[in-house]
């Protein structure tokens, strides 16, 4: 196996191994007491993750630095375990992994995927390379998400995820691609009946929802009932409104973790829309390479 095969193929490890959702524990093969043992043996840093494209995506890719400062153990038991900045533990974010051998590492993610990936450990200088194929991205970018969306509840306000979504909507694809998905929200597409106000608040809350930003308290069904007369107040405004007051609308709600500080909020909300109009699949479509880097920080 060449260099570069086996470099292409190292990343997908971390990009699977730091995965959202994972399976059930009956569904995740032990891990060998031999090959890959070192990854028991480590805390693990975030290092880069760099998803490199064809340049034909709509909007642009999270910066490779944004999950600094975020831990990453692999548990005996299967899971991974993620502590962002901000937290005093780890979180189960849902990643589940076996050591298939010495060269190999099955991961599960969204959906009740399972995926082999190289891996390379350098045991020198304690950097583990992982490099998941394109059909990874989809995974990759939903893991950064998740921690994403906790860095900015918790970590430092000023820190590198928070840089990235303070001058995402600086970025006119940004902007105007999570304004059309707005209108389509309250509107509907070209030519077709305007979907009901229940309707439009709960696509608002699918997309919203995995980032934390809502009362813990509330139910499902509690915050789609604050979020429908919002949905209606967006309905007349013109395009390239939608987002601010969508926005505004959201931070003066009962529907909002009243933990959560307004420019915390403020960013959590923005970062979430803007995941929804990263991932389609157009954008996932144009990455080539992924890659990423764990450091052992222990």
């Amino acid at each position: 196996m060449t260099r570069l095969t086996l470099w292409k193929r190292l990343a997908a490890v971390a990009a699977l191994a730091l995965g959202l959702v994972g399976c059930s524990d009956e569904n995740s093969p032990p891990v060998p007491e031999a090959p890959g043992t070192f990854l028991l043996d480590h805390t693990w840093q975030l290092g880069t993750t760099t998803l490199f494209t064809t340049g034909s995506e709509s909007v642009p890719f999270p910066a490779p630095g944004v999950l600094a400062g975020s831990l990453a153990r692999f548990g005996a038991d299967g899971r991974v375990l993620v502590e962002p900045p901000g937290f005093d533990d780890f979180q189960d974010l849902g990643a589940r992994y076996s050591v298939m051998d010495e060269w190999v590492v099955r991961l599960e993610l969204d959906g009740g995927l399972w995926f082999p990936y190289e891996y390379h450990f350098d045991r020198a200088s304690g950097v583990l390379l992982l490099n998941p194929e394109p059909l990874a991205a989809d995974a990759v970018t939903g893991f950064t998400a998740a921690v994403v969306s906790r860095i900015l509840a918790k970590g430092e306000p000023d820190g590198p995820a928070a840089a990235f979504t303070d001058g995402l909507y600086r970025d006119a694809r940004v902007a105007g691609a999570v304004e059309d998905f707005l209108w389509t929200t309250v509107h509907g597409d070209a030519g077709a009946q305007a979907p009901e106000t229940e309707a439009a608040a709960s696509s608002l809350y699918d997309v919203l929802a995995p980032s934390g930003v809502f009362e813990p308290t509330l139910d499902a069904d509690d915050v789609a009932t604050e979020l429908e007369p919002i949905a209606e107040r967006l309905v007349p405004l013109e395009r390239g409104k939608l987002t601010n007051r969508l926005v505004s609308e959201l931070l003066d709600s009962e529907a909002l973790d009243a933990t959560l500080t307004l420019e915390r909020a403020e960013q959590m909300i923005r970062y979430a829309l803007y995941e929804k109009v990263l991932a389609t699949r157009e954008n996932l479509g144009a990455v080539e390479r992924i890659e990423l880097e764990l450091g052992a920080s222990d």
